[in-house]
């Protein structure tokens, strides 16, 4: 766990989430409601079991709390301007049913899309979810994925994660477009261990075909700090 590419396992994992949430509208674009989250994790085929630190392997945890959210977005599948936000704050008591672990969560995510010129937007996004308590390995925040396509999902996790992102959407010929973007990001275990000596930077670039209005099939290859990751999906990363 943490940043350090010498603290690095291979396994096998089964995880499940299922999660809702109910929304009122406060104002216009303003919207507040209570979240609640159910998840089942499960780790086999372990390498290296003393980076588990006596964790348990297998787990279940339900956690309970409020979400808040603006959105402005002029489409949500392939965002030319306005913002989103928003904030999950979950708690996970004993008395939940969380018998091995008492713990909350904070997640908060900033997307903005400005209209640069004709066919180019430039994106942005800033993403962080900082847990306390007794946090279970699975439920710690992680870097990688499609979040930091230069590193592949569940690579770096700790107690804390922040990253940020720009990038720039250009439509070139018909149904045929590209994206650039840069990030940077880092795990911790609290605030005081942020070390800019140790950040995870991103760089990459991706194929956008415009399969129908509003709707891309993407390609991306990013490349991270000693490595690289390609994927395939439908929609914007964010």
């Amino acid at each position: 766990m943490d940043n350090d590419d010498a603290n690095k396992t291979k396994y096998g994992l089964f995880d499940i989430t299922l999660s809702s949430d109910y929304e009122w509208r406060l104002a216009h674009n303003l919207f507040v409601g209570p979240a609640i989250e159910m998840s089942y994790t499960n780790a086999h085929s372990i390498t290296d079991y003393d980076l588990w630190e006596g964790e348990p392997l297998r787990y279940f945890t339900i956690s309970a709390g409020v979400l808040l959210q603006s959105d402005t977005r002029d489409n949500l599948t392939g965002p030319n301007r306005g913002h989103f936000f928003e904030l999950i704050q979950l708690f996970s008591p004993r008395f939940l049913g969380n018998e091995d672990h008492s713990f909350s969560s904070t997640e908060l995510s900033y997307n903005l899309y400005l209209p640069l010129w004709k066919g180019g937007v430039l994106a942005s996004r800033f993403h962080g979810k900082w847990t306390y308590g007794h946090t279970p390995w699975g439920k710690m925040p992680t870097l990688g994925g499609a979040a930091m396509r230069g590193y592949y999902k569940g690579r770096f996790r700790d107690k804390c994660a922040t990253d940020i992102t720009f990038e720039l959407r250009q439509h070139v010929y018909r149904r045929s477009g590209i994206a650039i973007w840069g990030s940077v990001g880092s795990i911790y275990e609290k605030w005081a261990d942020i070390c800019f000596k140790r950040l995870l930077p991103e760089v990459g670039i991706g194929y956008r075909w415009e399969f129908k209005k509003n709707t891309n099939v993407r390609l991306d290859i990013g490349f991270g700090k000693h490595g690289s990751g390609f994927l395939f999906g439908i929609n914007e990363a964010f």
